[in-house]
């Protein structure tokens, strides 16, 4: 049995929002590190709150959703919200959890430094569609696009595709010599039928 202090009851499960701990009732969670589970009326250590919930030290009680005013998201490891993700895990603002892989729709992509999901990658770093992280070099495939600071699989016009760099050129490599092929838009060694290499403007 449980003291209810509020009904000077003993009851078998706490009522009106109230939580049981140590034989007692309370409105709010006594112990450091327990929170209030609606589903059990009980005070419980985060791995005891109800599946799909999370202790959320910012309102003591196991909650569905992390407090976005407190800027916290869900980590399913530790079933806590938590201020930061921890690596390999990125801080999803869509999902509102420590997610190993950042949203795709809309996109955003995980950046290292912070372990953030961003929409837009720091300048000098690409958002690469492939893993969805804010990378330095694109994958094979792909180029780096300063214009939008993503990875592409077809340059911007009047740029070519350098699969030595993996980068979106405006001028081909000269050593060895390359040329900008205008319809396929990579950087290639020998022109295509009916192409002439232009050797003073690597195209």
């Amino acid at each position: 049995m449980i003291s209810d202090s509020n009904y000077k009851l003993c009851v078998q499960r706490c009522y009106n929002n109230t939580f049981a701990s140590g034989g007692n009732c309370y409105a709010i969670c006594p112990i450091s590190g327990t929170y209030a589970d609606q589903d059990s009326q009980s005070c419980v250590v985060p791995s005891g709150c109800a599946t799909g919930l999370f202790a959320d030290p910012s309102k003591g009680a196991c909650v569905r959703y992390c407090d976005i005013a407190s800027n916290s998201y869900a980590d399913t490891a530790s079933r806590t919200c938590l201020l930061n993700c921890a690596s390999p895990l990125f801080a999803d603002n869509i999902t509102r959890t420590c997610a190993s892989v950042c949203t795709s729709i809309p996109q955003y992509y995980g950046l290292n430094s912070s372990r953030l999901c961003v929409q837009n990658c720091p300048n000098g770093t690409f958002g690469d569609p492939t893993n969805n992280l804010c990378v330095i070099k694109c994958a094979n495939g792909y180029y780096g696009d300063r214009n939008t600071w993503t990875c592409v699989t077809t340059c911007p016009l009047s740029y070519f595709g350098d699969n030595s760099t993996n980068m979106c050129v405006s001028t081909c490599p000269s050593s060895p010599k390359y040329f900008g092929d205008p319809f396929a838009l990579i950087c290639v060694f020998n022109c295509s039928n009916g192409l002439f290499a232009d050797p003073l403007n690597n195209r």
